[in-house]
């Protein structure tokens, strides 16, 4: 998915989620609670997916075959600093 590009139920973001689990059952409930969290703080829905991919952790690589990947999700950096909405 480009920056540019909405998100849509089938969108596929290449992120990893903590924890050493492979596969998307286990970050699948670490990026559904972040993004819980960020919009409980006050983002709208693409707001809420830009910021999490703008603090994402980009020095955690997600492997081969993921030459989009942003990196790791970082919660804590994702939830820290005033609210920006998406422009988008």
């Amino acid at each position: 998915m480009s920056p540019s590009s909405p998100p849509t139920g089938d969108a596929r973001l290449a992120v990893l989620a903590p924890g050493g689990s492979a596969g998307t059952d286990p970050a699948a409930a670490y990026v559904s609670g972040a993004i819980a969290l960020l919009l409980a703080e006050g983002y709208n829905g693409l707001g809420a997916v830009d910021r999490l991919l703008e603090t994402a952790d980009g020095t955690v690589h997600c492997g081969e075959g993921s030459p989009d990947c942003y990196g790791r999700i970082d919660v804590a950096a994702a939830t820290s600093g005033p609210v920006q909405q998406s422009t988008r």
